[in-house]
């Protein structure tokens, strides 16, 4: 006989697979009280074809009652302890007595009231009782006060206080049915109960399936493994650790040049660069031109300076003697010659005169002018003009007109855009490990004027195009230079800093197109040396709080300054790769 214990959560389908895998064909499962394998009639039936097609006999020990009942109902054998090997239940079994437990034969069966809890009662002790049944004890009967018997089908349903009937009388019936019931005898010397006695009972305990508590433990070990891995991997911290320091200046002189390889003393590499871009320039207009409608009108040319005919040709400017205005006559004339008569005994001068359509010189109003007088260019004083009436039908117009200094602006302009676009390109295309220390701006042309000189316009715009050229130095280059430089001031205890070199303005002398000298007057620090790596091992996994104290003592600092990250984490990384030292003057 191969014994197999069972615990309170294990599922059906676990106790098959034991069965199934036991090495003896008397098989008894140890199932302890509550267990969630006996509290189901299905399991059991399921229990007990498994183990028919397995060839394996099976039975059950148990203190379990509500076990007890599925058990004899299903008709797998029932013991009370596997020592005695006497089974609770069993086919055929004559009643017997074991302590205080009534054993009833299968084909027995008790009334119940369509699944409803069941109180037998009796009246008579436990052994008078067995006696009248023809049946002798197997022990001493312990002679106790009356109790009652409960059966609670599977689908009873049991509030924590019920009311229960309690019948007088002992109530067995015998029946054909495998129902088995199981009651405890009641001694006879007790008092009368009521028909209706309120007993509390006692919900039987919840078990939660293997499943659930499979998952909840695997939860838990994954949020344990979560947070130690954060700890470990996500903390960061950085340390900063001010010493002393004392300066030191050189001038340091660095050879660039962009046919060399490599750092061979002072010379280093260049790099060049090259890029080109095209901007559109703009000027505004700003030269004037009048227009509008010229002023015309006629004037009277005078001939007193010859008895000849004297011709004014077409054009021929007048000027009038007020407003200095110029009128040009619109056709040649003819004018007569200067007569004399005789009038009361006097010579009367009598200059000849012609009429003549006269138009301003210029569009505007202005040239709307009174009556006045002319002088008339190219002929004598004494011919001269006047106009009788008013000028008329001058009107004016100022128009905007592209000058010549208007299309050199748009040039400077557009030349300016492409040297400073074609420049930040340039510097876009050095790497960050690089500085730009030489640029400028070639092969510069203009193209896409779109007007010309005198044309009407508020702008005028123009496109240049060319290229920006840059020469750079790697920043590692010139600080392994400078350090060379330095290296004879370093003392052995002391480490040298030096200034970030793309803040280094060096002042440049272009040697040639490809060799440029760059000088400049350099000013280092030099402080304590510090082995970094052992602040890290001294640090790591330590607290924040007071290890800024013990490094500044340690190491003689004027000031230690730690910063966690995550903000306010109170340890210091675990991983030394996590932890940044940087030793500063």
């Amino acid at each position: 006989m191969e014994q197999i214990f069972l615990a309170l959560d294990d599922e059906i389908t676990g106790v098959v697979e034991k069965i199934q895998q036991s090495v003896s064909d008397d098989v008894v499962l140890i199932v302890p009280k509550g267990a969630t394998i006996l509290q189901s009639l299905v399991n059991i039936r399921l229990l007990m074809k498994k183990a028919d097609e397995f060839d394996k006999k099976v039975s059950v020990v148990t203190s379990d009652a509500i076990g007890k009942q599925l058990c004899a109902q299903a008709g797998l054998k029932v013991y009370q302890s596997v020592p005695d090997g006497k089974p609770v239940v069993k086919d055929k079994m004559p009643k017997t007595a074991v302590g205080d437990d009534v054993v009833v034969d299968s084909d027995q069966k008790v009334e119940s009231h369509d699944g409803a809890v069941r109180v037998t009662h009796y009246n008579a002790s436990a052994t008078e009782a067995l006696k009248k049944a023809g049946i002798e004890p197997a022990e001493k009967i312990d002679e106790s006060p009356p109790e009652a018997s409960i059966e609670v089908t599977e689908d009873s349903e049991i509030s924590d206080e019920a009311e229960i009937d309690i019948p007088a009388e002992p109530e067995v019936k015998s029946s054909a049915s495998s129902d088995v019931i199981m009651g405890k005898v009641i001694e006879d010397d007790v008092e009368e109960h009521p028909h209706k006695t309120r007993i509390k009972l006692t919900r039987k305990p919840v078990s939660l399936p293997k499943w659930l508590w499979r998952g909840v433990a695997l939860t838990l070990v994954l949020v344990v493994c979560a947070a130690i891995s954060y700890a470990i991997f996500i903390p960061s911290t950085s340390v900063v650790i001010n010493v002393p320091s004392e300066s030191v200046k050189k001038t340091a002189s660095i050879v660039v040049d962009t046919s060399a390889s490599g750092i061979n003393q002072n010379v280093i590499q260049g790099l060049a660069h090259q890029t080109t871009a095209d901007s559109i320039g703009t000027a505004k207009a700003t030269g004037k031109k009048q227009v509008g409608d010229k002023a015309t009108g006629t004037v009277t040319i005078s001939n007193a300076d010859s008895t000849d005919v004297v011709t004014i040709a077409k054009n021929t400017a007048l000027t009038s003697t007020d407003s200095k205005l110029v009128f040009r006559t619109q056709v040649a004339v003819s004018v007569p010659g200067d007569t004399v008569t005789k009038v009361n005994g006097r010579f009367v001068d009598n200059p000849g005169r012609a009429d003549v359509a006269v138009i301003a010189d210029q569009p505007g109003d202005q040239y709307n002018i009174k009556a006045t007088s002319f002088t008339i260019a190219g002929v004598s004083s004494l011919i001269t003009g006047a106009s009788a009436k008013a000028m008329s039908g001058g009107t004016t117009k100022e128009l905007t007109i592209v000058a010549e200094a208007d299309i050199t602006s748009a040039k400077n302009d557009a030349q300016s855009k492409m040297s400073d676009a074609a420049l930040a390109a340039l510097q876009k295309s050095i790497p960050s490990s690089e500085t730009a220390f030489y640029q400028s701006v070639s092969d510069v042309t203009y193209s896409g004027q779109d007007h010309q000189v005198g044309d009407e316009a508020s702008t005028v715009s123009i496109t240049a195009s060319g290229k920006a050229n840059g020469v750079s130095y790697r920043g590692d280059d010139i600080a392994s230079v400078l350090k060379s430089q330095f290296a004879d001031d370093i003392p052995p205890a002391k480490n040298l800093v030096l200034p970030v070199v793309a803040d280094i303005k060096f002042d440049v002398k272009s040697d040639s197109s490809t060799r440029f000298t760059l000088t400049k007057e350099i000013e280092g620090k030099l402080i304590a040396n510090i082995n970094t790596t052992e602040v890290k091992n001294k640090l790591r996994g330590r607290t924040v709080k007071g290890s800024a104290e013990n490094i500044k003592s340690a190491y003689s600092a004027d000031a230690v300054t730690i910063t966690a990250s995550p903000s306010k984490w109170p340890l210091i990384s675990i991983l030394a790769n996590h932890i940044n030292v940087t030793v500063a003057e």
